[in-house]
């Protein structure tokens, strides 16, 4: 019944604002990414096509949808709890089979938007930034352009990325299974890929526990393409203030877990621990390293032959 309370909500607070700042803004990281396609010298112009076309084909569902689930014939008033689930039930199965051999209707949006997340989906190409996200420090009422660029500027430009992921490469613009690449290119990217895998293999965490680069290679790849977004949508920007971005950016993934949680993470998740999602992602780029005057010999120095960055 997540439907009902999510329109209920919309309805009640109505963020049709933060839904047109939300749009805008994903619409300038996509314009972003085809700059930034567009300087990979290591395509071929045949795979930039491609890239672009699958970059202008992104559905950006922002927000909360347009048109919901139609629940206007559920009736379950004065019925106890257990007859008013079952009635719920039937009614959501009477939908599912509604919909057997029709056209899917992706303007039907198959989430709770009340859920902090955010998501790209490869089999319909389309980003997911829901409403449950946009809260402090992600974004909220009165924030800075840095700190907006920081927190949920860069989840988009991370979920963009991940049309260009090692996963999110094999689907096409209408999110079907087809190889787009050129051989020499998909080897080139790999090549890439690869790099960034050894590197993160060669972290140790604490003793006897190092970082499975293969696991967390694709949202690897997301966080440094999303902030390479992020800094050249700076690069335009009057009187940025660097300091304001990177402390935003670091304040998103800040974490106190137990020894155990991180272990977990570790072995399991898909993504990088929170500190290096910080630490690894902004020491690839000169900007993170002028603003806090890093230099050769320092800790988080890294001489620019051994960056990572995929895109």
């Amino acid at each position: 019944m997540r439907v009902p309370m999510n329109r209920l909500y919309v309805e009640q607070y109505d963020p049709s604002e933060k839904k047109k700042q939300i749009t805008k803004i994903c619409e300038d990281v996509i314009d972003v990414y085809r700059e930034m396609l567009a300087d990979e010298d290591w395509l071929s112009d045949e795979t930039k096509e491609k890239a672009v076309e699958k970059l202008d084909s992104i559905t950006i569902n922002a927000v909360y949808p347009e048109k919901w689930v139609d629940y206007s014939d559920l009736d379950i008033d004065g019925l106890p709890l257990s007859d008013a689930y079952t009635r719920i039930y039937e009614f959501l199965e009477d939908i599912d089979r509604s919909h057997t051999n029709g056209k899917v209707d992706n303007e039907i949006w198959d989430m709770d938007i009340l859920e902090p997340n955010a998501y790209y989906d490869s089999q319909n190409n389309s980003i997911n930034l829901i409403l449950g996200l946009l809260e402090e420090p992600f974004y909220y009422d009165g924030i800075s352009e840095e700190a907006l660029l920081g927190g949920v500027g860069a989840v988009i430009g991370h979920e963009i990325s991940h049309a260009f992921d090692t996963n999110g490469a094999q689907y096409d613009k209408d999110g079907n299974y087809v190889n787009w690449w050129t051989e020499d290119d998909y080897n080139a990217f790999k090549e890439r890929a690869d790099k960034l895998i050894k590197f993160y293999d060669g972290i140790t965490v604490w003793e006897g526990a190092n970082v499975q680069g293969n696991s967390i290679q694709g949202e690897a790849i997301a966080d440094l393409a999303g902030i390479k977004a992020m800094l050249k949508i700076a690069e335009g920007t009057k009187d940025f203030d660097y300091d304001k971005f990177f402390t935003a950016y670091a304040t998103i993934w800040r974490r106190l877990n137990t020894r155990e949680t991180d272990y977990y993470c570790l072995m399991q998740d898909t993504h990088p621990l929170s500190y290096l999602r910080t630490n690894v992602t902004l020491q690839q780029f000169d900007e993170f390293l002028d603003t806090y005057d890093i230099k050769e010999g320092d800790n988080m120095y890294l001489a620019p032959e051994d960056r990572i960055l995929v895109w």
